[in-house]
């Protein structure tokens, strides 16, 4: 018997002035042209992952997914597990350095957005 799945799906109304269905399709799109991130909360950062636009009987809408992520400062104290004491990159050369374009903990986030009606639909849980 297949397993019943369920999501929770949360809803934004974006406004903007002028309030133009073109305008929030060309938004979004240099937001994810120019892979522009913003911050969440603390170290959780966020950008627009993908984008595809699929015309409909009424109106474009925009698909895809929010990449949300860790934004870890490489060149913060780190902590030793093993003997609880921290470690500070600049004195330590054993550390691994992080690569700047390599971002942690990613979580795909899937929306619909409606530029006509300016709703965001996307995963909450």
């Amino acid at each position: 018997m297949a397993r019943e799945k369920s999501i929770q799906i949360g809803v934004i109304n974006i406004t903007t002035h002028p309030h133009s269905a073109n305008n929030y399709k060309e938004m979004f799109k240099m937001v994810f042209t120019k892979k522009i991130t913003s911050k969440i909360r603390g170290d959780e950062w966020g950008m627009i992952g993908s984008l595809r636009v699929e015309a409909e009987e009424v109106e474009e809408i925009l698909f895809g997914n929010f990449y949300k992520f860790l934004n870890i400062d490489s060149k913060g104290k780190w902590l030793d597990m093993s003997d609880l004491k921290p470690i500070d990159p600049s004195e330590n050369g054993d550390l691994i350095p992080v690569p700047e374009h390599i971002k942690p903990n990613l979580k795909e986030i899937s929306y619909v957005f409606h530029p006509g009606r300016h709703r965001l639909f996307f995963e909450s849980n």
